[in-house]
């Protein structure tokens, strides 16, 4: 067996374990990437074709995120050269109570928007119908090609000197001391100073022989593609924008302009089901379907009434993993009894276009440095005792 010595090891290549690995890379910091999959792949939350970048946030420490995430997108684009963001803008869609927090946030970031009254969204963005919804539109929005930026990311991590090792399945974390963690595969072992666990929905799996079990749902969401009735109408390229519609029943509904299927666009909501990440593809129970059902009816009574310039039945389905907390929210934090276990999970189906900050935050806690950006909303301990299992430590 061959055993390696490294400054810090990240398991998982998903967009943040990317971000994390490459931040480290660029510190000069001897890393390692391990990834089950290949990178990139279609089996973890970072799969796909596309993803959106706005600075559009109800919630402050998300929005105080997005310039940097922006900046470091854009920094990243020149050194690949390659397009990676779509400039579309976004239109988001809410409550009185959510305008007001999107419009003081985007004020304090510095961010420029407008005020559309639902009976003015038609006119100036055909297609669209706001409802009983008024709207914000922010410009600087953009469609991002999720799966170049992983390349991208691959690509510049391992230029800066980092190791990525794919189809690495980790099978044991064995804490030696608070300088020392080993790390196996079937084929090898390796030790590091440090870990970092940006494992997304198979987390808990890796924490269980450690002793925790963070509050984690696995969930499959599903996203559909409904044709246009005018093609260049919904175009990302003629700049039809995002639009994340934030319903009275608290359900987030969101699509995506024209862009990778040419006359089609991506509208899906922000829920799933409930699955075994290793078996996310078997046959749904009765209760599971049940529940989908209701869903996909949710989700084509909003298309009708709310984009009149879509056909009303889906064309193409595509599926995706969410691993949820309670609150929505990351976990950004060392693991409570192994401080050099570093744990970034819980991306809650919005972390992708933060991947570059939360890369920074992350190797930041494996060098034993102090993040730029304030973490407290992203603490283990905010979640009560009742929402935390400990177990005894075992083998994975």
């Amino acid at each position: 067996k061959m055993k390696t010595d490294y400054d810090v090891i990240v398991i998982g290549g998903g967009v943040e374990g990317l971000s994390t690995a490459r931040y480290l890379a660029k510190q000069s910091c001897r890393s390692l990437l391990l990834e089950q999959f290949l990178v990139p792949n279609n089996r973890g939350s970072s799969g796909g074709f596309s993803r959106t970048i706005r600075h559009s946030y109800n919630t402050l420490q998300h929005a105080l995120m997005m310039p940097s995430s922006f900046k470091e997108w854009r920094e990243l684009e020149k050194e690949c050269n390659k397009k990676l963001l779509i400039n579309t803008g976004v239109l988001s869609m809410c409550s009185n109570d959510n305008q007001k927090e999107i419009q003081a946030n985007l004020k304090q970031i510095g961010i420029d928007y407008t005020f559309y009254k639902s009976e003015e969204i038609a006119k100036v963005f055909p297609g669209l119908n706001g409802g009983e919804y008024n709207a914000i539109y922010e410009r600087e929005a953009c469609i991002m090609k999720s799966d170049e930026c992983l390349r991208c990311l691959r690509d510049s991590y391992i230029s800066s000197g980092g190791t990525l090792l794919e189809l690495q399945r980790v099978i044991a974390i064995n804490p030696i001391n608070e300088h020392r963690v080993e790390v196996r595969t079937p084929e090898n072992v390796f030790v590091a100073e440090s870990v970092v666990l940006t494992c997304g929905a198979w987390t808990n799996k890796m924490l269980k022989p450690l002793g925790l079990k963070l509050p984690l749902k696995v969930q499959k969401t599903d996203a559909f593609y409904w044709k246009t009735k005018d093609e260049k109408m919904f175009s990302a390229s003629n700049g039809f924008p995002v639009s994340c519609v934030m319903k009275n029943d608290g359900n987030l509904c969101y699509s995506l302009s024209s862009f990778k299927y040419p006359g089609l666009v991506k509208v899906a909501l922000h829920k799933g089901i409930e699955v075994d990440e290793d078996n996310r593809d078997a046959p749904l129970s009765q209760e599971q379907r049940q529940a989908w059902k209701k869903d996909f009816k949710e989700l084509t009574t909003f298309v009708k009434e709310h984009y009149p310039g879509l056909e009303p039945v889906p064309s193409i389905h595509e599926a995706c993993l969410y691993t949820m907390t309670p609150d929505e929210d990351f976990i950004l934090d060392s693991h409570p009894s192994h401080r050099n276990i570093i744990i970034g999970a819980g991306f809650s189906g919005h972390g992708f276009k933060m991947g570059p900050v939360v890369g920074e935050i992350l190797g930041s806690l494996a060098l034993k440095r102090k993040p730029k950006v304030d973490t407290h909303s992203f603490l283990i301990s905010r979640f009560s005792a009742s929402s935390m299992d400990k177990i005894p430590q075992g083998k994975l």
